[in-house]
């Protein structure tokens, strides 16, 4: 008679390590997914707190602004007084914005803010229907050649109109 033989035969082995493997690879998988899915809330929750932050700018330089002109290369000033103006400059992935005094031959600039955003964000600033109302647009692109979306609208009231062109 046969001894019983105590152990594990090669076929069990080789199940044993290819279950091994496929719990492995989903972990693997899981773990990638909710790295990745961690950085898009990451990028989204800084793009709304510098959105929340351009908004309270916005508005208040809109309330306390004369006329918006809209400068050459997506700059635009929000008049304040015949002696200062905020420049807005739409960049690629932030917007810039900068108080500047003085008069047309001297010019100075007291301060600077940036608000940073996503590379696939997109800016634009519009006048209303209303000749005394702008609008601040933000979109996004989900991929190139698509049409962006527009993700939040910031309408600002102002004192006086929105021009065309013209030197701050």
């Amino acid at each position: 008679m046969r001894a019983k033989r105590t152990g594990s035969t090669l076929i069990e082995m080789i199940l044993t390590v290819s279950a091994g493997t496929v719990m492995m690879l989903l972990a693997v998988t899981m773990i990638h997914q909710s790295m990745a899915w961690s950085g898009r809330m990451a990028s989204r929750n800084l793009d709304q707190q510098s959105l929340q932050r351009l908004a309270e700018s916005w508005r208040e330089d809109c309330r306390s602004g004369v006329a918006i002109e809209d400068l050459t290369g997506g700059v635009f000033a929000v008049r304040l007084s015949e002696q200062r103006h905020l420049e807005y400059e739409v960049r690629p992935g932030m917007i810039l914005r900068r108080d500047v005094s003085g008069s047309s031959q001297e010019t100075k600039i007291t301060g600077t803010e940036r608000y940073y955003f996503s590379p696939r964000s997109l800016f634009r600033i519009e006048q209303l229907d209303a000749p005394k109302r702008a609008r601040l647009l933000w979109m996004y692109q989900p991929t190139t050649g698509e049409e962006p979306d527009i993700v939040c609208a910031i309408d600002g009231l102002l004192e006086g109109e929105f021009t065309k062109g013209g030197t701050p």
